[in-house]
């Protein structure tokens, strides 16, 4: 419903979910909190951005109480929710995330690519918020490699890293290795993904 467009219908099913799960299982339990993410991500579709940020900080907080503040499901949680707080006020999304990656850290190690993901959105954030601070260009770089040894050189989890950093080398006018970057990305989505996937296209 969703994909379709049907934003009032997806909105009711993920209601009438969350009240079957917490009759049957009651408020925190995990299966719980992934319906709460669900309403969360749709709430923006409805034009509704602060009960989104509700839903998410209510799902971090069930994630919490059931499987501990270091799981992975509560550190996406805590993810999602800086995403959305970062929308309307960018410095408290950069610390927050900044807190989000040492608990990532400790809690999944350096090479996660949770952890690495985590690094992209901070460097966005930097970049945006700081365009001339080079420690953007550090993240960056930093999480790209992480990725690259756990994973290798040509998976999808560097998409995110290759168009960030081939963005800011574009606006610092290096745009040798901007292009460079950027057919990377290219050449890992059609690998991936196949040539005709919306995510190969963003990358053209």
């Amino acid at each position: 419903l969703l994909q379709r467009s049907r934003y009032a219908e997806a909105e009711a099913r993920y209601r009438e979910a969350l009240a079957l799960q917490e009759a049957a299982y009651g408020h925190d339990d995990v299966r719980v909190a992934e319906s709460l993410m669900g309403l969360a991500y749709l709430m923006p579709y409805r034009g509704l951005e602060a009960a989104s940020e509700s839903l998410y900080v209510e799902a971090r907080d069930v994630l919490t109480r059931t499987v501990g503040p270091d799981d992975r499901r509560t550190l996406v949680a805590r993810q999602k929710l800086i995403a959305r707080i970062r929308l309307r006020d960018l410095a408290a999304g950069e610390t927050e995330m900044r807190l989000l990656i040492e608990d990532a850290r400790r809690a999944l190690g350096d090479d996660d690519p949770f952890t690495a993901n985590s690094m992209f959105h901070l460097g966005d954030y930097i970049a945006r918020l700081r365009p001339d601070d080079p420690e953007a260009e550090r993240w960056y770089r930093d999480g790209l490699a992480r990725v690259e040894r756990r994973q290798g050189h040509r998976h999808i989890a560097l998409i995110h890293g290759l168009h960030s950093l081939s963005l800011l080398r574009t606006r610092q006018g290096d745009f040798a290795e901007a292009e460079a970057l950027a057919r990377r990305a290219l050449a890992i989505n059609e690998a991936q993904l196949g040539h005709d996937h919306s995510a190969t296209a963003g990358s053209i």
